[in-house]
């Protein structure tokens, strides 16, 4: 199988499958567009809230993109790729922005 047809096998609408103990990752995602120039586009499942999406790349059969929740402020770097059994395996991590105050005994 070449690159070119794992890039296409991506394409269409993708949410994920197992269900979690929180809300805060139900995501639908629209992967669309080229190799060259991949398109990506993301929603909240809770809220219809959109993704915004920058940073896309197509290399070594890894799609791989930034994301951001302008509600939440929570970025997000993403990594998708095609397993096996034709799902999508995703890797997500995110940066939350905390405050810490110091800790008095």
């Amino acid at each position: 199988m070449n690159s070119m047809s794992k890039f296409n096998k991506l394409k269409g609408k993708w949410k994920h499958v197992s269900p979690w103990d929180s809300d805060d990752y139900l995501a639908l995602y629209e992967i669309s567009g080229t190799e060259l120039e991949p398109l990506i586009t993301g929603i909240d499942l809770n809220d219809s809230e959109e993704f915004v999406i920058s940073d896309l790349s197509w290399s070594n059969d890894i799609l791989s993109f930034e994301s951001y929740m302008p509600s939440t402020q929570r970025k997000g770097i993403n990594k998708f790729w095609l397993n096996d059994s034709g799902k999508i395996t995703s890797e997500f991590t995110f940066t939350v922005i905390e405050e810490l105050e110091r800790e008095t005994t």
